[in-house]
């Protein structure tokens, strides 16, 4: 489910301050590396020492003593707890990185050809169909990784008070706690490289608006010479140019950081030569090819929280006593509600999927149009 939501949005999480996910500074590669979307999951896993800690962990984890186990759970709750403080971080900045609105300053009331690149009137700051579509998912994907995080710091908050209780029971669920952290893992990195070309896109459309409100700033210097606007329209609209530019400074900066957050995911330098590659291609009819019963169930028996309740459920029902009947219960209340919240997630992302397809139906018709109306303008 994540990865088909990724495959139609993206930006996530993972700042600089994750420099433990990477290895040593003297680790890591240097080579120039060009980065696809299909070999990130690949890189992560091979390169990523969080992910190779976790795997030995678990393969260990049978074998380890009560401390050791405890650590693993309290590891992995700080883990987990970086990840939603950096999620939410992300959430932020990306909000806050918009091009500033270079919508019209103001009009002098005076005649013209209004639309013509030197016009004083809006310099226009066009709505990307394709950047808006982008976005939207990015956000909806976000607070789907928040969410999740949430449920999973709850769950290991119960884990770690059964702990001394329940300890076959605690590792079994300990595994599935970390296996669970390793595929946040690969989907952070996998989200971090969809993100990078939300921004990207941003920024290349704030270049395009400042370049338009350059046009209209010569024209406009132009017409204060021959008095027919005011100083102040003239200083209002030079303001705007400024702000504009200090945002694109502001987005290439944080493009350079998003390679650097990239680089330390995939355990390289930060600095290390990285070249991000072009977005997935989005397949046609995408939900058409999908046996939606078959794909649920799926999500079911791979969801870490539903497959926990179970391990719970059988090892209360075990026992008997008042305590573990009420556990068990318990147990079975998590089994029911993560149950459908899965089903209501997949629902959501369905329905979100099939919103995206006719957006971008309509997109590429109006597409269409502009490119037959651009031919005959060029006959003419």
């Amino acid at each position: 489910m994540k990865r088909m939501i990724s495959i139609v949005c993206v930006f996530c999480f993972i700042l600089a301050g994750l420099s433990a996910v990477a290895g040593p500074a003297g680790a890591s590669t240097e080579n120039s590396l060009k980065l696809s979307f299909s070999n990130v999951e690949e890189l992560v896993t091979k390169n990523n020492l969080t992910y190779q800690n976790n795997v030995a962990t678990i393969n260990n984890l049978s074998e380890m003593f009560n401390d050791d186990i405890l650590f693993a759970l309290l590891s992995s709750r700080n883990e987990l707890q970086r990840l939603l403080n950096d999620t939410q971080t992300v959430l932020g900045q990306l909000i806050g990185s918009l091009p500033p609105d270079t919508g019209n300053p103001g009009n002098t009331g005076d005649s013209g050809d209004s639309g013509s690149p030197g016009d004083p009137g809006d310099p226009g700051n066009p709505v990307d169909p394709a950047l808006t579509l982008l976005w939207q998912s990015v956000i909806l994907s976000l607070k789907n990784d928040i969410a999740s995080y949430v449920a999973s710091i709850a769950q290991i908050d119960m884990q770690i008070d059964q702990f001394y209780s329940a300890p076959r029971m605690t590792i079994d669920t300990t595994i599935q706690q970390l296996e669970n952290i390793n595929k946040q893992i690969i989907w952070g990195a996998e989200s971090l490289f969809m993100g990078y070309h939300t921004l990207s896109r941003q920024f290349d459309q704030a270049n395009e608006n400042l370049k338009i409100l350059g046009r209209s700033i010569k024209a406009l210097e132009q017409r204060y010479m021959l008095g027919q606007i005011t100083e102040f329209y003239l200083l209002d609209i030079r303001s705007t140019y400024a702000t504009l530019e200090l945002g694109i400074r502001s987005m290439e900066t944080e493009l350079t950081n998003l390679k650097g957050q990239m680089n330390l995911l995939l355990g390289r330098k930060p600095d290390a030569p990285l070249s991000i590659e072009a977005l997935p291609v989005t397949e046609a009819g995408f939900l058409k090819s999908v046996d939606a019963q078959k794909d649920l169930g799926l999500a079911k028996s791979r969801n870490h929280l539903i497959t926990i309740a179970e391990i719970e459920i059988e090892e209360y029902s075990k026992s008997s006593g008042d305590s573990n009947k009420s556990k068990e219960a318990v147990a079975s209340n998590n089994y029911i509600s993560e149950v459908r919240a899965v089903e209501f997630k997949y629902s959501s992302l369905t329905r979100a999927i099939s919103d995206k397809e006719a957006v971008l139906t309509s997109v590429e018709s109006q597409l269409a149009l502009r490119q037959k109306a651009l031919e005959e303008t060029k006959v003419k």
